[in-house]
């Protein structure tokens, strides 16, 4: 590939805002840490309840375990790809224990 070749492909390619990136992390990351805690409420309500709270723990560990399918997907590592595989059991056989218990 010739050099005005390598300087036409860089500037035609999209350039990323940086500061547009760590904005949509933090805001991510605000979301999750509010998310969580909302769990954590609901789990704490239903467990003084005495209601089934295998569903509330399906959705943690089906966000965890696509999270994770996501970064196998991107980085193609065995540790990704096992933790995928073992959040989404968790969240199936969760779902399932809901499914159950409530049916």
């Amino acid at each position: 590939m010739e050099r005005d070749e390598i300087l036409a492909k860089v500037k035609t390619a999209p350039q990323k805002d940086e500061g547009v990136e760590y904005l949509n992390s933090k805001a991510r990351r605000y979301g999750e840490i509010g998310l969580l805690v909302f769990f954590l409420l609901l789990m704490g309500y239903k467990l003084v309840m005495s209601i089934p709270a295998d569903d509330i723990l399906a959705i943690i560990w089906a966000y965890i375990g696509v999270g994770y399918l996501s970064k196998y997907h991107d980085l193609k590592t065995r540790k990704a790809l096992l933790q995928a595989i073992c959040g989404l059991i968790a969240a199936f056989a969760f779902g399932l224990g809901y499914l159950l218990q409530t049916w």
